[in-house]
C-alpha cells in the first residue's frame, strides 16, 4: 500500500527523519508541559490507508501525556472546571429561586432589553438583595 506505507513511516520505523522530529517535539513537551508537535500523516479513509499510523500516534501521544504528568494535570483541571461550573449553576439557580420571583426576574430582563439598565447594574441589584438575606 503506497499511501498507507507513507502514513505509517513515523511509528512503523520507515521514516527516520519523522521519528527524530517527533522525539524533539516530545522532549520539548516535557520542559514546557503541554507542547506537542503532532506529525502530519497522509491518510485515505475511503481506502483504509494511513489509519493505523494515526491510531499509533494517538496512542503515542497518550503515553507521552501520561509519562510527563500532563494527562493527570489535564484531568484534574477538567474536574475542577466541571465542579466550579456546576457549583456556579446551582448557586445561580438557588439565588434566582430564593431572591427573585419570576415577575422580578422578567422585569430586570425587560429593563436590560430596553437598555434602561445594563446587565452589570441588574446583577448588582440582585447581589444587593442577596446580601440583605445573608
Amino acid at each position: 500500500m503506497g499511501g498507507g506505507g507513507g502514513g505509517g513511516g513515523r511509528g512503523g520505523g520507515g521514516g527516520g527523519g519523522d521519528d527524530a522530529e517527533g522525539a524533539e517535539g516530545a522532549e520539548g513537551a516535557e520542559g514546557e508541559g503541554s507542547m506537542w508537535l503532532p506529525p502530519v500523516l497522509p491518510t485515505r479513509a475511503s481506502r483504509n490507508e494511513g489509519i493505523d499510523a494515526v491510531v499509533e500516534q494517538l496512542e503515542f501521544h497518550l503515553e507521552h501525556l501520561k509519562s510527563t504528568g500532563q494527562f493527570r494535570l489535564k484531568w484534574e483541571r477538567k474536574v475542577r472546571e466541571q465542579f466550579h461550573e456546576t457549583l456556579r449553576d446551582e448557586i445561580a439557580a438557588k439565588v434566582l429561586d430564593d431572591i427573585l420571583d419570576a415577575t422580578e426576574l422578567q422585569a430586570l430582563e425587560g429593563q436590560i432589553a430596553r437598555k434602561e439598565i445594563d446587565p452589570y447594574t441588574a446583577v448588582a441589584k440582585v447581589l444587593e438583595r442577596l446580601s440583605g438575606k445573608l
